[in-house]
């Protein structure tokens, strides 16, 4: 079978028996610390208070609001059950 997109045979078993997959030098130093600064921005400009979607992977229910469907061509931010109460108390 040799590699599947970039990933090799091993790779990809790894990923469908495991659920997930380390990527070893995936990007530059240069590329991780660029991601890390927008991602600092991201946070910053983010009002948690406005949205309120909570995703969870035992509960297959999509939600009625449309952010879930809206963020297939942006930047979005989703919680997980407790958390989002957790960060909404801290800020």
């Amino acid at each position: 079978m040799g590699i599947v997109g970039n990933l090799s045979p091993d790779q990809l078993q790894t990923f469908h028996s495991q659920g997930y997959l380390v990527m070893e030098s995936f990007a530059s130093a240069e590329d991780i610390e660029a991601m890390r600064n927008r991602m600092d921005h991201l946070l910053q400009d983010f009002d948690c208070s406005s949205t309120a979607s909570i995703f969870s992977t035992t509960n297959q229910q999509q939600s009625t609001d449309n952010y879930f469907y809206d963020s297939v061509d942006k930047i979005s931010f989703f919680f997980e059950g407790m958390i989002y109460v957790s960060v909404i108390s801290f800020r």
